[in-house]
């Protein structure tokens, strides 16, 4: 079985060298890894050219946004399932691929979606994260797109929307889910995933609204989507202001606790 990992990147010279080797350094043998790079000028090209004979296929040129960039790598992908492994996002550990694969072997249903848990990285610590009950995909993303293999075939014929330039992951795994395809969880750890910065986190409630149109347009229910986006904005910004204003001791101990 060939896994394609897709890492897309701009102007990521700090971030990129940490995805690269997370990569590279999985036991799983059968990997191709495609790095699709939105035409950076800061150095990020130098860096991955220091990996270039290790990597399956690079292209830096410019782009229509993050989702045009992995639409790329969807297109070029030969590998039967496929991640994506943002610039800055790493896998948990080295037998990640590894296992997803004995994963998906050894499930007695078909799997067309697969999909783990994620470490969230903040400034003051990591928290792990279980992804949340399928059915609530309804209403908002319940795990990280860095934690999921999708068949390749099913993203070939139905690429992710330009149409939004923040929520477009959530907008395939939702048509998906409503679509019939098959989910299957790991019970296990999939990604670390760097939340410091980052486009969704930077834009929460662009995001959060991106959402909830792509919940009204396959139907979902006004009152109830609008709820939940005005429950999670509400949230967030609260999260934001602790965040800002507790010592870094204390978040530090509140995450250990929470893992714990």
């Amino acid at each position: 079985m060939k896994i394609t990992v897709v890492t897309v990147c701009y102007n990521a010279v700090n971030l990129i060298e940490q995805t690269i080797r997370s990569v590279l350094e999985q036991t799983y043998t059968d990997i191709e890894y495609v790095v699709i790079d939105g035409g950076s000028v800061d150095g990020t090209n130098d860096v991955i050219g220091k990996y270039k004979e290790s990597i399956s296929y690079v292209v830096s040129e410019p782009d229509n946004g993050i989702y045009d960039a992995m639409n790329k790598g969807i297109n070029v992908s030969t590998g039967d399932f496929i991640n994506f492994l943002n610039a800055g996002d790493v896998f948990c550990n080295s037998r990640v691929v590894e296992d997803v694969v004995h994963g998906i072997k050894k499930t007695c249903k078909p799997c067309e979606v697969v999909y783990g848990d994620v470490m969230y990285k903040y400034a003051f610590g990591k928290k792990y994260v279980p992804s949340k009950l399928l059915t609530k995909i309804r209403y908002d993303m319940v795990f990280s797109h860095q934690s999921v293999f999708v068949q390749s075939e099913i993203l070939k014929n139905r690429p992710f929307s330009l149409n939004y330039r923040l929520a477009a992951d959530y907008d395939f795994l939702l048509w998906a889910y409503l679509n019939g395809c098959s989910f299957v969880q790991l019970s296990m750890p999939v990604s670390i995933v760097d939340v410091t910065g980052g486009a969704t986190n930077s834009n929460f409630v662009k995001s959060r609204k991106e959402s909830f149109e792509i919940q009204l347009s396959y139907g979902g229910n006004r009152l109830l989507c609008y709820s939940w986006f005005l429950w999670t904005v509400i949230y967030f910004k609260v999260v934001t202001v602790i965040k800002r204003y507790l010592p870094k001791s204390i978040l530090k101990k509140l995450i250990s606790n929470y893992n714990g």
